[in-house]
């Protein structure tokens, strides 16, 4: 049971590091239905299981640990910009982090 634990709190601070696609700017900015700000989350739309575009409606593991963490940050779910990140650009975004 712990050890289940400290996996789900392990992969939800590696999500947290991996929010925000990559960029210059901060991740947040003004949305024009939600009237506040919003977060931007980098997934692979074509993986069922972990992150699958269904029609503007998106599901999966990467999915639910995103909304868990936005969750914790103060927003809803309404205020997450989902973008699509092929593994190419999400090792570039890696790739990144790390020499910063």
């Amino acid at each position: 049971m712990r050890k289940t634990r400290y996996a789900a709190a392990a992969m939800a601070a590696a999500a947290a590091l991996t929010l925000s696609a990559c960029g210059g700017d901060s991740g947040n900015e003004n949305a024009d239905s939600a009237g506040g700000e919003t977060i931007r989350v980098g997934i692979k739309f074509d993986q069922p299981g972990l992150g699958f575009d269904e029609g503007g409606n998106y599901a999966g593991f990467d999915v639910d640990v995103a909304k868990y963490v936005a969750g914790e940050l103060g927003f809803s779910e309404d205020q997450i910009e989902w973008i699509e990140t092929p593994s190419a650009q999400r090792e570039t975004c890696s790739k990144t982090i790390r020499s910063t």
